[in-house]
């Protein structure tokens, strides 16, 4: 499970693993996050295209539940995309030790904020070493 995600780099916590994920075609590399977005804002655009041609396949393959025929789809024009362009994957996946693993949840813990209604910083400072922090 990553429990962390930092650009192009995934963090598996409970593993200590770091995995790097790159995209590239012809020795030049391209984010990966703006590749995926390049794909939901073409399927966007094309939408009557991907009804007529696609939906019916996407339907046989998972069913009729909005959110899987919509997962299936975008993975299928993902790969579609990575074999038409001649996109390689490369996918370097190394042990990292735990003050790595330490640094990265403390800088990402911001993200958090808001979600309990206040700083998670904070939240964390008052539960003391035997205390259980579901029980509050």
């Amino acid at each position: 499970m990553f429990h962390i995600i930092n650009n192009n780099s995934l963090y598996d916590i409970l593993n200590e693993k770091k995995i790097e994920i790159g995209i590239h075609k012809a020795k030049k590399d391209y984010d990966v996050a703006q590749f995926l977005d390049d794909i939901s804002i073409w399927m966007d655009r094309n939408r009557e295209y991907i009804t007529e041609s696609y939906l019916p396949f996407s339907v046989l393959s998972v069913g009729i539940i909005p959110v899987q025929v919509s997962a299936f789809m975008y993975g299928m024009f993902v790969g579609k995309a990575l074999q038409k362009n001649g996109i390689e994957i490369k996918i370097d996946n190394t042990t990292v030790d735990k003050e790595t693993i330490l640094k990265e949840i403390q800088s990402n813990i911001d993200y958090y904020n808001g979600l309990m209604g206040e700083s998670l910083k904070d939240k964390l400072k008052e539960f003391g070493k035997d205390e259980d922090p579901k029980k509050t």
